[in-house]
């Protein structure tokens, strides 16, 4: 077989390569089947019974987890070959990380790049649940104290020979509501598309909502949280730091509801400073975050005995309360080694010691402090979010 090229615009007659069959082999591999299995966080609760924080989520530990094609039957193999199939599954587990219950969700299949919801089969969901029984591995939640609670968690086990796009969860109620509660702590955490929101606000002049009152504060701020709706309406707008003027705070978010505002807006946070009449809005100043004072000793005591693995860095979130004391600890970065991550909180005990954190506004508050805990260099580093 010979091919036609052209050589500074001369053709030419060259045998043909084998470059041809590379790349069908390559388009052929391309082709072959596989499995991933995917954690759905977003669904997972991160809380116990009780509502407390868990000291560590329940987790699936992918590199000691493995499903493969041959363990499908032919049939589902064969139609997987041309349409990829999804399944998502709400794992139960023991207290020891066993599972103990499997329920199917949904089921997906791929046409193109694009996944689509189908009807589940019951016979398939049966298959994928005992192979999540069988051959998926996972950690068991632990919770304050370091000891392990019954959890779920939400996986998604995908079977296709197209590119991998993960399965989507359902999406959890209330996403996307413009007249959902804040319930997070003032002040959040200052984005930096909150910047330019914040240039973009429309505001009434103050004088437009207060009447004149000599007995009025000369100066006030009010600390909101608001969000909008697809046109710009206010939807939620909650006041929290109040002025200890209810006249202030009522026009506030009267200032802000008396004109459309940018659209889709989720909780942006913003004070609305008054001087007499005259008002102007601002980001709220960055919170005083608390920090280690003392009382934490690290050494390999603590660990003896304990098989550390290649990485054995933990990262935890501590919650501090107004009064410097810890109230809670979550791992935001397990180790998944159960007697390491149990050392890692158990650090911050009772003699563990913290700076007080306040708010925009210099009042004590309750907030969170991120370490980070390197049990091979025995060294405690603050986690700087930028």
């Amino acid at each position: 077989m010979k091919r036609l090229i052209f050589l500074a615009g001369v053709p030419a007659l060259v045998p043909a390569t084998p470059l041809f069959a590379q790349v069908a082999n390559a388009q052929e591999e391309a082709r072959q089947l596989g499995v991933e299995v995917f954690w759905l966080r977003r669904s997972q609760t991160s809380e116990d019974v009780s509502g407390r924080p868990l000291l560590r989520r329940a987790a699936l530990l992918r590199a000691q987890s493995k499903i493969v094609p041959e363990d499908f039957p032919e049939a589902i193999r064969s139609n997987a070959g041309s349409s990829g199939m999804g399944l998502t599954l709400r794992v139960s587990l023991a207290a020891d990380g066993r599972v103990s219950g499997c329920e199917p969700l949904t089921q997906s299949v791929q046409e193109g790049f694009r996944w689509r919801e189908a009807e589940l089969v019951p016979e398939v969901a049966e298959l994928v649940c005992r192979l999540a029984s069988t051959k998926l591995a996972f950690a068991a939640a632990l919770d304050q104290e370091g000891a392990g609670v019954p959890s779920q968690l939400d996986i998604a086990v995908e079977l296709s020979s197209q590119m991998r796009l993960v399965v989507p969860p359902p999406a959890p109620a209330g996403w996307g509501n413009a007249d959902a509660a804040y319930e997070g702590t003032w002040p959040p955490v200052v984005r930096s598309s909150d910047i330019s929101r914040l240039n973009e606000l429309d505001l009434p002049r103050g004088r437009d909502l207060l009447e004149s009152n000599p007995d009025r504060l000369e100066e006030a701020q009010v600390g909101l949280v608001f969000s909008t709706h697809a046109d710009g309406a206010v939807g939620n707008c909650q006041v929290m730091q109040s002025s200890g003027s209810e006249e202030y705070d009522r026009a506030s978010c009267e200032a802000l509801r008396s004109r459309p505002q940018v659209p889709g807006l989720s909780h942006l946070p913003v004070i609305l400073e008054w001087r007499g009449r005259r008002l102007r809005a601002q980001l709220p100043a960055a919170t005083k975050t608390p920090d280690l004072a003392g009382g934490v000793t690290i050494g390999p005591t603590l660990i003896a005995g304990v098989k550390l693995p290649p990485n054995a860095i933990v990262a935890a979130e501590l919650d501090i309360s107004s009064q410097g004391e810890l109230l809670n600890c979550r791992l935001s970065r397990p180790s998944y080694v159960d007697a390491l991550d149990r050392a890692t909180c158990a650090l911050f005990g009772e003699d563990a010691r913290f700076t007080i954190p306040r708010d925009a506004f210099g009042n004590p508050v309750d907030a969170t402090l991120e370490v980070r805990v390197d049990w091979r260099e025995l060294t405690i580093s603050r986690l700087v979010r930028r």
